[in-house]
């Protein structure tokens, strides 16, 4: 007999659990499918940035991630040439005093058993099979050896970067250029600094640590898209470990001699977009497109689209793409404007390896770039209160590419 709920999410990482919760909370049906039955390290998805924080707030989530371990951040030290610049994160969202930092499978838990205490229906080892649009829709699962389905009015995508309901539904993505290459480590170590995520900058890659407390660390190193094999192969801890060692800066073997605690992983950094919506479909997080890791928007992306979605479809009983439209018009918009600033980071940092001196005369460029300067605080607070849009970043940032063409023509390759 096929079950029917109001809602079935398809995926209960960050994105499905936290949508699970604040649908359930408001008494709506839902089904939760999630594949695993633990969850494991991926190696991202690890800090929110404040207008990310402010939206946890809003969806009364923010003391789930916090349970689960979550530790606030107050400052950004960023190092370049041995000169350090300290951002105080807590000076862009009211109520926000930093980045919010936490070790992804504690959080994803903590947000499935909201959700399951919330009153969702959260089922663990099922794998979805098969998908029709209905009316109404139905979503066939896999428990086990057990074969089962269920109907729905909506059925919500929450399955990440490869999403299986997006293929079945028959949604594209596009995929846009590879910009970097990310190889990510779990660390504890005695030096780390807690206070402060912390960005160091060399000649021809960029360090990242983004503290989760008690020692404990998610370190990037960011490099080329042409270094993607750096840390491929045996060995790969320690030769991350020992680059790890950074010039001209005061954190002794702060992370070249932590211990590893986690794996090693590898990954590209761009951007893809797809509709959000379709008939008897709605996508959000990673399913649903997705930004460059390189900025680290994804979980405060991920948080807005569990706002607008569920903002929604609880001030309507009209559960169609027409009537979901102003969710796909707002998510098209917020995205393209995180993607604008991802493609001008790539553009600051596009040396790494080939081209530092380029890459520097870059950086002295952007310095007279005012809109661009004074937009990208949008880093910080999501672009909340800022009249510009995704085509006015984008217009910037063109232009920003055809001054640098013009005036460093002759440092070209």
């Amino acid at each position: 007999m096929t079950a029917h709920h109001d809602v079935v999410i398809v995926g209960g990482g960050i994105a499905g659990a936290s949508m699970a919760t604040v649908l359930a909370r408001n008494g709506v049906d839902v089904l939760v499918l999630e594949k695993t039955e633990r969850f494991s390290d991926i190696n991202r998805g690890e800090m929110m940035w404040p207008w990310g924080v402010g939206i946890t707030r809003d969806l009364d989530l923010y003391d789930v991630l916090l349970g689960s371990g979550a530790t606030v951040v107050p400052t950004l030290t960023r190092w370049n040439d041995g000169e350090a610049t300290h951002v105080d994160l807590g000076a862009f969202v009211p109520g926000v005093d930093g980045t919010l930092n936490l070790a992804h499978p504690r959080a994803r838990q903590a947000l499935l058993d909201a959700a399951r205490s919330a009153g969702a229906d959260v089922r663990r080892g099922a794998t979805m099979t098969g998908f029709s649009p209905g009316p109404p829709a139905r979503v066939e699962w896999r428990d086990g050896e057990t074969q089962r389905d269920a109907g729905a009015r909506l059925v919500v995508g929450a399955d990440g970067r490869a999403s299986r309901l997006r293929r079945l539904a028959g949604i594209d993505l596009h995929a846009y250029p590879i910009s970097h290459f990310a190889t990510g480590l779990h660390v504890r170590g005695d030096g780390i600094p807690m206070d402060a995520n912390v960005d160091v900058d060399q000649e021809e890659w960029m360090l990242l640590s983004f503290p989760q407390g008690n020692g404990y660390a998610r370190v990037y190193h960011w490099f080329a898209a042409s270094d993607r094999h750096r840390y491929a192969g045996r060995g790969a801890v320690e030769r991350f470990l020992a680059a790890s060692d950074v010039d001209r800066v005061p954190y002794d073997g702060a992370w070249s001699n932590a211990k590893a605690v986690g794996p090693i992983g590898t990954f590209p950094c761009g951007d893809a977009e797809a509709d959000p919506v379709a008939p008897g479909v709605a996508l959000i997080g990673d399913a649903g497109g997705y930004n460059n890791y390189q900025i680290g928007q994804g979980l405060s992306l991920a948080y807005a689209d569990v706002a607008s979605l569920s903002e929604r479809l609880l001030e309507t009983d009209e559960w169609t793409p027409e009537s979901l439209t102003p969710y796909a018009e707002e998510r098209r918009e917020r995205l393209g404007r995180v993607r604008e600033l991802a493609r001008l980071n790539g553009i600051r940092t596009a040396g790494f390896r080939d081209e530092p001196e380029r890459r520097r005369r870059i950086d002295e460029l952007f310095e007279d770039e005012v809109f661009l300067k004074e937009t990208g605080v949008g880093f910080f607070t999501g672009f909340a209160g800022m009249d510009v849009t995704a085509a006015d970043l984008h217009d910037a940032v063109d232009a920003f590419e055809r001054r640098i063409d013009r005036e460093l023509t002759p440092m070209a390759p």
